[in-house]
């Protein structure tokens, strides 16, 4: 396919870590694949870059990504669309190197965990703190959720019952 130049208005991250890239000045919005999440640092609001296009199984895909000449190196995090402080130069950011595999793995785990009370048994062994339960109910409810398209605004905290005896 022919490679075509866009410039970067916005960019967000999906729920499954791909990098959605809308062009300035309007346009279909563009999906760079979370298998490809090495190229998602090139996409900052204002850059200028060449996309280079393959096809699998008649869909089309960007394959590579290259700046343009002439267009200064930024430093920017994917899906952001303002500086935050911590986007600040020399500042590391680390990578999330989760596949769908891995993430569908860890949500089924976690779900038998709720299902079976272990992590209730967990908590009142203190094998695990309660605020680390809460956090691995509260992704695992965020998590499916967002792969269902959901939206949804969070009310309550669930609490590990004590265990009557």
């Amino acid at each position: 396919m022919q490679d075509t130049v866009i410039k970067v208005g916005t960019t967000e991250l999906d729920g499954y870590g791909n990098l959605m890239v809308t062009p300035s000045g309007g346009g279909d919005r563009i999906k760079i694949a979370q298998k490809r999440s090495h190229l998602h640092h090139l996409f900052g609001q204002g850059d200028s870059l060449i996309l280079h296009w393959e096809t699998y199984m008649n869909k089309p895909y960007v394959a590579d990504a290259k700046l343009v000449e002439g267009t200064p190196v930024t430093e920017h995090t994917p899906g952001a669309t303002t500086a935050l402080p911590s986007q600040e130069k020399g500042a590391t950011h680390p990578e999330v190197s989760i596949t769908g595999a891995e993430r569908g793995l860890w949500s089924k785990e976690t779900g038998e965990w709720m299902r079976t009370g272990k992590l209730r048994e967990w908590v009142e062994e203190k094998k695990i703190s309660p605020e680390f339960a809460k956090a691995l109910v509260a992704a695992y409810w965020a998590n499916m959720m967002i792969g269902l398209g959901i939206k949804a605004k969070l009310t309550s905290v669930w609490q590990p019952e004590p265990k009557a005896d």
